[in-house]
């Protein structure tokens, strides 16, 4: 008998989500295989934060490998936009997701910031042109995260006019986007924790 491939049971869980709790659980809690594919399907959930099993199996599972090949195009996001722009494939929220998620480890140092400042807009500017079938409210979502890691990785020693406005306007960007997100408590504690902390840097 054949078995269901990851993509099979996303898209049975993303296409019939009650019948699937149901049937699903009960086929992978009687067939190893199927309990396997289940748990991966569940962990890419959680690493990419999306509600949607559909597009974190199809986009999470080439998402590291698609941001790799873009970032050996250049060294900031000026060098990689334009190949984003060209590619329909790096619009995505995997791609979008694996930059932020490696942004964040690079905030502790202070000479790894502009990294991650230029990963964070690289997921600021992806979130901003993400189609609708991710849902307005979980687009926004993300998008208040990759500005706020915008902001918290800026240099504060950079006072010049144009640099100001560039963390305000990114700050401002945050907060909109929280506003009309999914209204998720750990996701608003997250993004204000960044602010914070960006504050405590000025």
């Amino acid at each position: 008998m054949k078995h269901p491939t990851l993509e099979d049971f996303a898209g049975f869980f993303s296409t019939y989500p009650e019948v699937a709790e149901v049937y699903g659980r009960h086929l992978a809690a009687v067939c190893p295989a199927c309990g396997e594919l289940l748990q991966q399907m569940e962990a890419l959930l959680k690493r990419f934060r999306h509600w949607d099993p559909a597009i974190v199996v199809g986009e999470g599972l080439e998402a590291d490998d698609l941001l790799d090949a873009l970032l050996a195009k250049g060294q900031d996001f000026a060098a990689w936009w334009p190949e984003v722009e060209k590619r329909g494939e790096l619009l995505s929220w995997g791609v979008a997701w694996v930059a932020l998620e490696r942004a964040s480890p690079l905030l502790v140092e202070e000479t790894a910031r502009p990294r991650a400042r230029e990963l964070a807009l690289l997921a600021a500017a992806i979130s901003e042109n993400l189609g609708p079938c991710y849902h307005v409210e979980w687009i926004n979502d993300l998008k208040a995260l990759a500005y706020a890691t915008v902001v918290v990785a800026a240099d504060p020693a950079e006072t010049s006019r144009g640099a100001v406005q560039a963390r305000l306007r990114h700050t401002l960007a945050a907060t909109e986007a929280l506003e009309k997100g999914t209204g998720s408590e750990s996701l608003a504690t997250e993004v204000w924790d960044l602010l914070v902390q960006s504050g405590r840097r000025l």
